[in-house]
């Protein structure tokens, strides 16, 4: 076995002792507070009003046909136990989120639990899919039917396109300002001629065996710009890059789970929530809460996916 530092080791035995074990109570959280909502630029009403706006603005739009309709939904899920939500997590191509994705985020948010619903049971799920997309059987609420011509993902390289890039990036353009989402330091034409940008760079975490910031490898790091998320995964030296590139700026956010473990915040999963930027996001975790969840974090990743020797593997 590689040599790993006393924390981690604790932190690896303690895992393979409970992974197989029930959940405890959660603790009792705090309040944590959201950002004021925003006017959503990617409902379909709003885009086919920005799209009139640059027909009025423009006559070389007039001739072009209106084939603004809803490519995506935003939804809601409502999972009443832990067996609901395990089945949508069992779904990775779902990208879930505790927190409404038209709010503002406050960064170093580690958890997110809708006073709505008690701490012992999951909280909402949230996340935008694809219209003809087969959801599992747990109750949603359509929140908004969205139409993202502007979706720029290696996962998808026949995506739909919106008549030509220059016309996408105007109609999102003219979307923002008329919802009041145009960042001040925004400006549109150099947005317009500037390159679209892919979210990386590298997270590392504090070790006290080799008194230094080592890779944090296996986490999944993500950037959402709306109602699009980016993911990659970092290496054995903590470098990622996402799976997409978007054109102005993302929300950077770690999930402290993988497929097969979660590290849980009283009911909800522990979060820590980036800078909302354009270009590398880069992190060392020293201290608090989050270097906690990245201890156990790198804890379950050894026991699930490395060699543990002639431990037992773990369910899963």
């Amino acid at each position: 076995m590689n040599k790993l530092s006393k924390k981690i080791l604790l932190a690896w035995l303690g895992a393979a002792c409970i992974v197989s074990c029930t959940k405890e109570q959660p603790e009792n959280l705090p309040d944590v507070q959201l950002g004021k909502q925003l006017e959503n630029p990617y409902s379909v009403e709003n885009m086919k009003k920005a799209w009139r706006n640059l027909q009025d603005s423009d006559n070389s739009y007039r001739m072009m046909t209106d084939s603004i309709s809803t490519t995506h939904l935003y939804l809601k899920f409502k999972p009443e136990n832990e067996d609901e939500l395990s089945l949508l997590q069992e779904d990775s191509t779902l990208v879930l989120y505790t927190y409404p994705l038209d709010y503002e985020i406050p960064e170093g948010l580690d958890h997110y639990h809708d006073p709505e619903i008690v701490d012992s049971l999951p909280t909402y799920q949230y996340c935008a899919v694809p219209l003809d997309k087969q959801l599992p059987a747990v109750a949603y609420e359509i929140l908004e039917e969205l139409f993202i011509p502007d979706e720029d993902s290696d996962d998808n390289e026949n995506q739909r396109r919106f008549i030509s890039e220059e016309i996408t990036n105007n109609l999102v353009d003219e979307a923002l300002r008329i919802t009041g989402n145009l960042e001040a330091e925004d400006d549109i034409e150099n947005q317009r001629r500037g390159s679209r940008w892919r979210p990386a760079g590298k997270i590392k975490v504090w070790d006290d065996e080799f008194n230094n910031y080592i890779g944090l490898h296996g986490v999944k790091v993500r950037a959402r710009r709306w109602y699009t998320t980016h993911t990659g995964i970092a290496n054995t030296s903590g470098n990622y890059s996402c799976n997409g590139r978007f054109r102005r700026k993302a929300n950077y956010s770690i999930k402290w789970k993988r497929y097969d473990f979660t590290v849980r915040k009283g009911g909800s999963t522990a979060k820590y929530n980036g800078p909302k930027k354009k270009g590398n996001w880069n992190l060392n975790i020293k201290g608090g809460r989050q270097e906690y969840y990245a201890t156990i974090f790198r804890a379950a990743h050894h026991y699930y996916y490395k060699n543990i020797k002639s431990l037992r593997k773990p369910p899963q």
